[in-house]
């Protein structure tokens, strides 16, 4: 069986624009967003202050999901992982093990990516397929990249499944990290924040629109495979 190589992420938060640099070091993926990024480190800017409130204001914060960072350039590890082979089929070896709305979870071994078909039915985080590209940057900024060791034109074009109330916790990603793709997942809202360059928030809504994100929040919008709008909450 051919090798996986990693995938490499690249998503867009569109909320309300804010006078912030790109990140350093991380060249933008595909088509250059509408608005600037936020600056690098896990954190999003502060709004403008008021009387002392109970937590931080976030008025007319932008927010870039995908671990601020994600948005990064990466090069296919020579070699990959060599994958063994199973019963069931589930193992994504080629673009064409899968079509748009499947279902995978994203692991990772020791310098690569493994993708694993499943059941949409879970509530587990996990990605979907939105669709597919013949290059690395024909995915846009709101989806992740996930291409084949020895094959950059086979390339899946990833979307983020969360659910309203749970909070999530993405690294951020560099090039000499292949595997932040993997690292993305869920936890617990009331304990302390996980250490680390990450992007840690709250989904306060879902809705099968693009969503009207009240102040304060962030907006995640995905139109494939199916429309899919969050609004989320930056954990501090």
């Amino acid at each position: 069986m051919p090798p996986t190589g990693p995938g490499y992420p690249g998503y867009g938060y569109q909320g309300q624009p804010g006078p912030y640099p790109p990140n350093p070091g991380h060249p933008p993926q595909g088509a250059p967003p509408p608005y600037p990024l936020p600056p690098q480190g896990g954190r999003y800017p502060q709004g403008p202050l008021g009387p002392p409130p109970p937590k931080k204001s976030h008025t007319g914060l932008w927010i870039t999901l995908g671990v601020l960072a994600f948005v990064v350039v990466g090069a296919v590890i020579a070699g990959g992982v060599a994958l063994v082979g199973n019963s069931d089929g589930s193992i994504v070896h080629n673009a064409d093990d899968v079509e748009s709305g499947q279902c995978l979870e994203v692991t990772s071994g020791s310098d690569s990516l493994k993708a694993e078909k499943i059941s949409c039915d879970t509530t587990d985080f996990h990605y979907v397929v939105a669709s597919k590209s013949f290059t690395r940057f024909g995915c846009g900024l709101s989806y992740s990249t996930f291409w084949f060791a020895g094959n950059e034109k086979e390339v899946l074009c990833l979307a983020q499944v969360f659910q309203a109330g749970k909070c999530y916790h993405l690294p951020e990603s560099s090039g000499a990290d292949t595997t932040s793709l993997a690292q993305a997942r869920e936890i617990d809202c009331g304990q302390p924040i996980p250490a680390g360059e990450a992007t840690n928030f709250k989904v306060e809504t879902k809705e099968s629109r693009d969503p009207d994100c009240p102040p304060g929040q962030g907006k995640y919008y995905v139109a494939e495979p199916k429309p899919t709008g969050y609004c989320v909450s930056l954990l501090e």
